[in-house]
């Protein structure tokens, strides 16, 4: 599975959690599901790839890459749900966050554990490059998880 493929699967499993968890919890302040599930796609794609493809290439240290990471998660949702839905309150659209992004952390250290699915890099270098016969005959290089 390459290292695109393994985000891919954790984005899922996130947007589908946290929409369930946000969705619910943003209902006072829109009726509208559609509405409320788009924010919370919009949320995720704003933090989701920087948790990824940033952070984990910034620090050497795979808890400072963690705590950081999950922390312009969670800070990042509560502006753009602050922001979306003034009538939230900052208060609210944090203990939004907090809620949807801590089942969806635990469900994806579960789905790791399980082998479900691939954690996210905690190191400078998590991916390399590989050539296989088939790579190098069409001179693409694949990107896979090591």
């Amino acid at each position: 599975m390459t290292y695109v493929e393994a985000w891919a699967r954790a984005f899922a499993l996130t947007f589908v959690t946290e929409a369930v968890v946000a969705g619910a919890l943003l209902r006072s302040v829109e009726p509208r599901l559609g509405r409320r599930l788009l924010v919370v796609l919009f949320a995720q794609l704003v933090t989701h790839p920087a948790v990824w493809f940033i952070y984990p290439r910034l620090f050497t240290s795979q808890g400072t890459a963690l705590a950081v990471a999950e922390a312009w998660a969670l800070l990042g949702e509560t502006v753009f749900y602050a922001v979306v839905f003034p009538r939230l309150g900052a208060q609210r659209a944090f203990l939004t966050s907090l809620a949807a992004n801590g089942l969806s952390y635990g469900l994806g250290e579960l789905g790791y554990l399980l082998g479900v699915l691939l954690r996210a890099p905690r190191t400078a270098a998590p991916c390399r490059r590989e050539s296989s016969a088939k790579n190098a005959s069409s001179k693409t290089p694949s990107t896979r998880i090591e």
